[in-house]
């Protein structure tokens, strides 16, 4: 290296270290001479001086790239130690890698024997130092230090608890626009607002009957079936809103649809209903359609949603039970799982205004711009076989 090479290199170093102790410093241009000053104030035995060292245009580029280097490598450094501080913290050790035994008094690997126990604590512990503590050394000091932070704990748990019970007694279901089960202060074993939450969906299946059907499967597995209560109990599905919603019955064949509604006919003398039911459905024989909607054990439930247009889109809605009242929960989940139906409509609060009669309530909007796009889709064709139950 030349003599002004040394030179440059030894600028460039007191340079860089007068940075990272913070001194300051600015290029200046000597238009005069057509090379730069890089002037900097630096303190020796508590005084100050100015020093100015002369750069080319050339070795000034070198410079700075260095400068930046050296900012950029210092920022990297922090970061690093930032993100292992961060992993420290994330995914600490259960234990030290070492202890000490507790008959010699040297250095082991904790927990190489009994000798050498070390607490092992869990990464969730750890970040609590005053339980790790308190779980390494069980001392009187230590129990009583956590006891007092496990009640706090609680007594924090117990305001969480109140503010969300306080605020839903207070807004009700703008502050909790969602399906909630019980009322507080409900019966427990005989709630009330199990009986108004069915009522109220009731009144919304109302307003379906132009959007939903259900195709009710029989035939498939008839040993289920008549474990089942399905021949004797479809009379339910004349109360209410359901005597509105279209109903199908489905059959692989001429011969098990016979066979099916003659054990439908001998409940007749149950419920006039029964025979209502079987008198209004739609009775279908297709084997096809047990393949299209992937029905393999029955009876089964299916519900088919029509959207805007002529798109409809279905679900399996039960298997194996198709009471009216699981088959309609289970529908309420799927409207609400597509988002056709806001949990909020579903509230404590709506199913009770819903039933009074003296409160008007808001019309129900179904809303149909937030159905998954991979939501089973089919088409209905008018051809398809049917036969009306004479």
């Amino acid at each position: 290296m030349t003599n002004r090479g040394k030179k440059i290199a030894a600028a460039s170093l007191s340079i860089m270290l007068s940075l990272s102790a913070s001194a300051s410093g600015v290029f200046e241009y000597d238009g005069r001479h057509g090379w730069w000053w890089y002037k900097e104030t630096v303190r020796k035995n508590g005084k100050k001086y100015e020093v100015k060292t002369r750069f080319s245009n050339k070795e000034k580029v070198i410079l700075e790239q260095k400068m930046e280097n050296n900012r950029l490598l210092k920022q990297q450094t922090k970061l690093l130690e930032d993100i292992k501080t961060r992993l420290e913290y994330a995914f600490p050790d259960l234990t030290p890698k070492y202890g000490v035994n507790k008959k010699t008094g040297e250095k082991c690997l904790a927990n190489s024997s009994a000798d050498c126990f070390v607490m092992p604590l869990q990464p969730e512990a750890r970040r609590v130092p005053v339980l790790a503590k308190f779980l390494s050394n069980p001392s009187p000091s230590n129990s009583e230090d956590y006891l007092k932070w496990q009640a706090t704990y609680f007594n924090h748990l117990s305001k969480i608890s109140y503010g969300l019970r306080f605020a839903y007694l207070s807004k009700g279901p703008e502050a909790y626009p969602t399906d909630m089960a019980n009322m507080y202060g409900d019966n427990e074993f005989s709630p009330i607002s199990d009986d108004i939450r069915d009522a109220n969906q009731m009144r919304i299946l109302s307003k379906l009957k132009d959007k939903v059907g259900i195709m009710i499967f029989m035939g498939a597995t008839t040993a289920v079936e008549q474990a089942s209560d399905i021949y004797s109990r479809v009379f339910n599905y004349q109360k209410g809103a359901w005597k509105n919603i279209p109903i199908s019955l489905v059959f692989p064949d001429e011969k098990i649809k016979s066979m099916e509604l003659e054990r439908f006919k001998k409940m007749y003398v149950m419920d006039q209903r029964n025979k209502d039911f079987l008198e209004r459905v739609k009775i279908i024989v297709n084997k096809d359609l047990f393949n299209k909607f992937n029905v393999m054990l029955t009876p089964s439930a299916v519900a088919v949603y029509k959207k805007k247009g002529k798109e409809y889109i279905w679900q399996n809605l039960a298997t194996g039970n198709v009471r009216a009242h699981e088959v309609r929960k289970a529908l309420f989940r799927f409207l609400v799982y597509n988002s056709i139906v806001d949990p909020k409509e579903l509230s404590v609060v709506k199913n009770a205004q819903a039933v009074q009669k003296n409160l008007k309530v808001s019309p129900v909007v179904f809303d149909e711009n937030r159905i998954y796009e991979d939501t089973n889709k089919v088409q209905i064709e008018k051809t398809t076989k049917q036969k009306r139950r004479k």
